[in-house]
């Protein structure tokens, strides 16, 4: 998802559940900024560690299928 797409999408939220909010770009965009930015960082990390997690398992089978052989 875009940074766009994402600020449009909570825009819309808000003003599905209050009508009354404003007009389209009402929503701080600033702050929906840092918020798509930290959600990004936090993906980014979890899959480098779901990464990491997958090589050393495989390191350690390989290390076991070489070591029974």
């Amino acid at each position: 998802m875009t940074l766009s797409k994402f600020i449009d999408s909570i825009d819309n939220l808000v003003r599905e559940w209050d009508p009354q909010f404003g007009e389209h770009g009402t929503v701080p965009r600033k702050h929906l900024e840092k918020i798509y930015d930290d959600l990004r960082e936090q993906a980014v990390h979890g899959l480098a560690e779901a990464v990491r997690q997958r090589d050393e398992a495989l390191k350690q089978l390989h290390k076991h299928i070489v070591d029974c052989d």
